[in-house]
């Protein structure tokens, strides 16, 4: 307990350091826009007219995991181009900045990707705790609360965690693979009784085969809720080699 209440605390900590830093880095640096070049000045990682250019997906529906059961995940857009610069600086250079931002793709969709008022709660995948004191901060964690407040949801981030440290499934061949690898990898705390049978939407950044909200939507599932539906900000897209590279738009079926 003492270990893990450390872990959180130095977490905090770098969170904060890290803020403050990239205010002070932008602020002192600016760089330049990391989808067409363009000096940015004081905005974030992206210039406007990239973020406009983000394309708004309307209502996706994707039967994930063939022989698992269906799965519906809706995202805001695909997982390529300008969204795709922006997710990886989030994650990979601490940019919390561009939570709310990334948050807003999902919220600002008309019209909205869910009906949000069927849902009790939202709960964010989890990162490992090892993965989460590494980095700093949970990206899902933080989508989870700008978008939460929002669309008028409360997040339940202590339902459901990762007990499981996962290798980066990106390096993985395959569906089978990916589904074999996140299996077991979470667990959920008791969900109270007054939730039981009801619905949750579970959030990630990004889907791509869903191998991992599959497994987490399945705990979360045992324990007690009766419908759990994924949203995420991007969804990538199947190549017809097998690979996900962002190519093929047939892969899934857009809802008009």
């Amino acid at each position: 307990m003492r270990r893990a209440a450390g872990i959180s605390r130095v977490a905090t900590l770098r969170q904060t350091l890290g803020t403050l830093a990239e205010g002070a880095l932008h602020w002192a640096f600016p760089d330049e826009c990391r989808h067409c070049g363009t000096p940015l000045g004081a905005s974030p990682t992206l210039c406007s007219d990239c973020w406009d250019s983000i394309p708004m997906w309307g209502r996706l529906q994707d039967a994930t995991l063939e022989g698992a059961g269906q799965m519906e995940a809706r995202a805001a857009t695909r997982y390529s181009g300008a969204a795709r610069e922006a997710i990886l600086a989030m994650k990979g250079e601490a940019r919390l900045g561009l939570c709310r931002r990334l948050a807003g793709l999902i919220a600002d969709i008309t019209p909205a990707l869910y009906d949000w008022d069927e849902y009790t709660a939202l709960v964010p995948i989890p990162s490992h705790r090892v993965r989460r004191a590494e980095r700093g901060f949970s990206q899902t964690g933080q989508l989870a609360r700008w978008l939460g407040r929002r669309v008028g949801l409360p997040v339940q981030a202590r339902w459901l965690r990762r007990v499981k440290a996962t290798r980066p499934l990106r390096l993985l061949d395959g569906r089978d693979e990916r589904r074999e690898e996140v299996r077991d990898a979470f667990r959920c705390r008791a969900i109270p009784e007054e939730h039981h049978g009801g619905a949750a939407l579970l959030l990630d950044d990004i889907v791509t085969t869903g191998a991992t909200t599959m497994e987490a939507r399945r705990a979360l599932i045992d324990a007690g809720l009766g419908r759990v539906d994924v949203v995420c900000v991007a969804r990538a897209l199947g190549a017809p080699d097998g690979s996900y590279d962002d190519t093929d738009d047939a892969a899934l079926n857009v809802i008009p």
